[in-house]
Order: structure tokens, then C-alpha cells, then sequence
């Protein structure tokens, strides 16, 4: 299915963004770092959501990943 390999590389490309500024957050000062820090979870949070909706796609239809 269309919408499920959408997901695959929008879940990928989150979860580089997220990795690059959990990495840059560490090595930045205080402020910048925090919210490139605030930034990584709201990147982990959106990349769960995704998740689960893809989960819930699969479990409503079985032979979309065929």
C-alpha cells in the first residue's frame, strides 16, 4: 500500500532529525541546547504516533503490506 511506504520514510527521515538534534543539543550551550533537546522529543513523540497509526492501518487492513 501507497500510504504505508509514505510512512516508512516519513518515519525514517524523523528519526534522523531527531538523533541529529538530540547530538547537536548535547554539544550546543544551555538555551540552544534545551531546545534542540524539546525539539528531539517532540520529533520521538511525532515518530510514536506514526507508528501506532501505521499499527492501526495493518490491523485494519491485513493484506495492506502485501
Amino acid at each position: 500500500m501507497k500510504h504505508l511506504e509514505k510512512m516508512k520514510f516519513t518515519i525514517t527521515v524523523l528519526v534522523a532529525m531527531c538523533l541529529l538534534c538530540a547530538v547537536a543539543a548535547f554539544f550546543l550551550p544551555n538555551a540552544q541546547g534545551m531546545v534542540l533537546s524539546y525539539l528531539a522529543i517532540a520529533l520521538a513523540a511525532a515518530v510514536a504516533v506514526l507508528c501506532v497509526a501505521g499499527l492501526a492501518m495493518l490491523l485494519h487492513h491485513p493484506n495492506a503490506a502485501a
